[in-house]
């Protein structure tokens, strides 16, 4: 957020809230993004969204079926995606890591950021990466 209004913009916040549930345990694949909420909060003035995947805290791993739907939008709305996937390395097989760039029409409007730091637990250096198109 820091950057957007460094640049003259106004960050807006939509949140991933829990599914609804009885349940005593939850997991990370129990919070969900409202996608009409988002969709609503688009404007003509819309010039990126930021993802992050896996999220650190809850740990959250961006379903193929959400991640096409941001996709879709960011296709729909011509709007430029940031993916923070700094933690990508640390995910189970369970639910592999998926990057956004590799979908359909995604390459040239994603921008993927990484970090050796979290890979390899070195925080304290520093070393990060931003790959997109040209």
């Amino acid at each position: 957020p820091a950057y957007t209004i460094f640049g003259g913009g106004k960050p807006v916040y939509i949140p991933l809230r829990p599914k609804p549930s009885d349940a005593l345990q939850t997991s990370s694949a129990d919070w969900t993004l409202d996608f009409a909420e988002l969709e609503a909060a688009i404007s003509d003035r819309t010039k990126a969204l930021v993802i992050n995947t896996p999220q650190n805290v809850p740990g959250k791993m961006w379903s193929t079926e959400e991640l096409t739907k941001i996709a879709d939008l960011a296709k729909k709305y011509d709007f430029l995606l940031i993916a923070d996937q700094v933690y990508e390395r640390l995910a189970f097989e369970e639910q592999p890591h998926i990057n956004i760039a590799t979908f359909p029409e995604m390459w040239e409007r994603t921008i993927t950021i990484g970090s050796a730091g979290k890979t390899f637990s070195v925080t304290g250096w520093k070393v990060g990466w931003a790959i997109g198109p040209s």
